[in-house]
C-alpha cells in the first residue's frame, strides 16, 4: 500500500466496466482505520493503529487518488 507495504482489502465489490477502483472511507472507518486530510497540501492519509497505510492526493475533480497499485 504505502511505502511498498502490501495490504489486502476485504469485502470489496466488482463493478463491470468501471475503469477505477473506489474505496469507501466509511467502510475503512468501520474497519478501525482513521483518515486525516490536509486542506493546504491537498493530501489525505489513511491510518491503522497510528501508522499511515495509504496516502492520497486530491485531484481537480475533488477525488483523492491513492498512491500505489493493485495486484490481481
Amino acid at each position: 500500500m504505502f511505502d511498498r507495504v502490501e495490504g489486502m482489502l476485504r469485502g470489496v465489490r466488482h463493478v463491470p466496466g468501471l475503469r477505477r477502483n473506489l474505496i469507501s472511507l466509511g467502510v475503512l472507518h468501520d474497519g478501525g482505520m482513521e483518515f486525516r486530510s490536509d486542506r493546504d497540501k491537498k493530501t489525505m492519509k489513511i491510518m491503522e493503529d497510528g501508522v499511515t497505510v495509504m496516502i492520497g492526493e486530491r485531484t481537480a475533480s475533488h477525488l483523492y487518488k491513492l498512491q500505489g497499485s493493485t495486484i490481481a
